[in-house]
Formats: structure tokens, sequence, C-alpha cells
């Protein structure tokens, strides 16, 4: 159920970037416009944006569908009758990332998990011709001599 809740999520997500991406092309177009009216810009750009705002509609239509699908699938997986939601019945909303969660693992974070995975089962530096961590960082120093 986990699944198709999240899947859910995703699919709301989705109208979300589907909507600020008509959004950004419908300013890209009106620059584009802007600029050919000057004399600065070309027709070529003006009917490129024209393109892409007609391709973002698509996909905001295409996600609106997803989401609709998602919460069919969702309401399946819950018994409801009819796999239909009440119409009263929404998702709670995604909280925003934190800063932290937002850019990843650190290098290090990263090094030392490549390394607990990689590393733990190895016998040394000269037991694999091609690793990876250790062309990457250095065969730990307690296996480099080995």
């Amino acid at each position: 159920m986990a699944a198709g809740y999240f899947n859910a999520q995703l699919a709301r997500e989705n109208i979300n970037i589907a909507r600020a991406n008509e959004e950004f092309n419908q300013r890209q177009l009106n620059e584009a416009e802007a600029r050919y009216r000057v004399g600065t810009g070309s027709l070529s750009d003006v009917y490129n944006f024209r393109v892409r705002i007609n391709s973002a509609k698509s996909q905001l239509i295409a996600a609106k569908q997803g989401y609709e699908v998602a919460l069919y699938g969702l309401a399946s997986l819950m018994g409801i009758p009819d796999a239909k939601l009440p119409s009263h019945i929404e998702l709670s909303k995604l909280e925003d990332e934190t800063e932290e969660e937002s850019f990843g693992y650190e290098i290090d974070e990263v090094e030392a998990l490549m390394r607990k995975v990689k590393c733990a089962p190895c016998s040394g530096s000269s037991s694999k011709r091609e690793c990876k961590v250790r062309d990457d960082f250095g065969c730990p120093p307690d296996k480099a001599k080995k």
C-alpha cells in the first residue's frame, strides 16, 4: 500500500512540475516575442517556445491523468468500493526537503559507505586487479599493503 501512496504523491508532484514547466516556457515566449519585436531575436525562437508551451500543456494533461490513475490504484489497494477515493479525501502535502536532504551525502560519507560495502570482504589491494574504490580513494590503511 505504501508504494501506491508514494506513486500518487509522485504523480501529484509531476503535475506541479508540468505546471512550472508551462509557466517557465510562457515567460521564455514572452521574452522571445519582445526580442523579436525590437529586432534582436528571431522568429524561430518565438516558434520554438510556442512548441515548448504546447508540449508542456500535453505533459500537464498526462500528469493529471497519471494522478487520477494513481488515486484509483491507491483506492483499490485500500479496498475502497469502485476504487474511487471520496471527493473530500486528499493526499497529505509533502514536506519540503531540508537543506541537508537536498544536497545528499557528503563525499566522505559516500567514501565511508563504499568502503563498508566494497572493502570489508576484500583481503587487500593486491587481491583485486581492478578495484574502483582503490583507484578512486586508495586502499584503506589497514589493507593497503596486503
